[in-house]
């Protein structure tokens, strides 16, 4: 069975760019020390992990194996991540959010 991660690459960049578009809609370019600013910013992170992983096993480097585990992991990571901070969409439309 041929283990193939490019749906996760294809993925992982759609919801960078969806992370990084909410991250900028929400915060701005200037900063906000509250833990929806730290929690959007670990799940930009986060994908740039995993696109770069992703990016590492479709091109064979180094072992095959850690690197494919890796990717699933931080995949599965960024995906809650991503769950997570999009609560907070949420709040806001709901009216319940301070800001």
């Amino acid at each position: 069975m041929k283990r193939d991660v490019k749906w996760l690459l294809v993925t992982s960049l759609i919801m960078f760019f969806w992370s990084t578009w909410s991250t900028l809609m929400m915060t701005g370019y200037y900063f906000r020390a509250d833990p929806w600013y730290y929690l959007r910013n670990t799940t930009v992170l986060s994908f740039i992990i995993t696109i770069s992983l992703a990016a590492l096993y479709t091109t064979n480097f180094w072992k095959a194996e850690p690197i494919f585990k890796a990717t699933i992991v931080m995949f599965i990571i960024s995906i809650s991540l991503f769950f997570i901070s999009n609560m907070q969409w949420i709040t806001y439309i709901l009216g319940a959010s301070p800001y």
